[in-house]
């Protein structure tokens, strides 16, 4: 498939995502766990660097998988997101490379409001985004300091550090972050343009327009 670059080899995981797309196909494959464990699976749309596959047997996430199929021989993988009979697959190295190396591209997200972090977390997820988050401009500033990240995206109102100066920090100490404000008021949006966010959104978001907004920065659109 156009996904890998033959029959057993490796996924082109480096190569922009925006050049593969997610193919919708149907077909029958095969997950070996760590254990060894061999389950049998259906896959349900693959690009460069996952898939989305249907499975009846319990998986966690983070689990490390092999998955096999005769059009594309085998891979290994990390499961990313679970949803009912349904995981998120991203695709690593085959000779010792781990998640934390894989060329996926990182997203940290910084909101208070659980549901909301929860939410923007999933959206990226499922679009194979590795995903950090963070409470708070402190809880941020921290996270990126022990594992840089490709895009940060902030709330503006927050406790302990609000977005606006999360902001600041980042841009003052890591010119090539891309940083993405989301707020619900234009005139805070407005503010963090002044202050270097590349890019706002309003709330509410959807997933369509965040995963697009991330891909634009990345481009440097």
């Amino acid at each position: 498939m156009a996904a890998f670059e033959g029959r057993g080899d490796k996924p082109v995981a480096a190569q922009d995502r925006r050049s593969h797309p997610r193919t919708p196909v149907i077909l029958h494959a095969q997950l070996e766990t760590a254990s060894g464990q061999l389950i049998d699976c259906t896959v349900l749309d693959i690009s460069a660097r996952g898939a989305r596959v249907a499975v009846v047997e319990p998986l966690a996430k983070g689990d490390a998988v092999t998955l096999t199929a005769p059009d594309f021989g085998r891979t290994s993988a990390c499961v990313i997101w679970i949803e009912p009979q349904c995981v998120g697959l991203e695709f690593v190295g085959r000779h010792g490379l781990t998640t934390g190396q894989s060329a996926l591209p990182s997203v940290l997200i910084v909101e208070d409001e659980e549901k909301m972090r929860d939410l923007l977390r999933r959206m990226l997820e499922r679009a194979s985004f590795t995903v950090l988050t963070a409470r708070h401009g402190r809880d941020a500033l921290k996270l990126f300091h022990e594992r840089p990240v490709d895009v940060a995206i902030t709330d503006l109102m927050m406790p302990e550090m609000d977005g606006f100066e999360l902001i600041r920090e980042l841009t003052t100490q890591w010119p090539s972050i891309h940083v993405i404000a989301i707020s619900g008021a234009d005139i805070r949006l407005d503010t963090a343009r002044q202050l270097g966010a590349k890019a706002v959104l309003k709330k509410p978001i959807t997933g369509k327009a965040l995963v697009a907004t991330v891909e634009q920065v990345l481009a440097g659109r």
